[in-house]
């Protein structure tokens, strides 16, 4: 049977309107895989900003065609939730991960909770 941690994985804020690198499966251990159960964007500012989020396999980049959100509306003052689940791996040392983006520099803060497997 696998071991399994259920944590916080990543936070991130983009610096920038450049994406962020979240989490990596193994960036830090010898886990294998692992299973985002949710994704908490805040947005700390008075204005809305847009929110970008991207799975991507293991030695891809953030693109259209890994988007799971994608310009997404975050209001003022606010935080949105995406529950769909994620699985994510680490086959043969080549890691997938997760990378945010924001519409508006340092406007939201990305909180990447889930498990991760042995």
């Amino acid at each position: 049977m696998a071991n399994a941690t259920y944590k916080i994985l990543g936070q991130g804020v983009p610096t920038t309107t450049t994406s962020t690198t979240l989490y990596t499966v193994g960036a830090t251990s010898a886990y294998s895989g692992a299973v985002i159960s949710s994704v908490h964007i805040c947005n700390t500012t008075a204005t809305a900003a847009t929110a970008y989020l991207y799975v991507v396999k293991g030695g891809g980049s953030a693109g259209t065609t890994n988007a799971v959100l994608y310009g997404v509306p975050v209001p003022a003052n606010s935080t949105i939730t995406y529950t769909n689940g994620i699985t994510l791996s680490n086959t043969a040392g080549t890691a997938d991960f997760i990378v945010a983006g924001s519409g508006t520099s340092s406007a939201l803060t990305f909180t990447v909770s889930g498990t991760e497997i042995i």
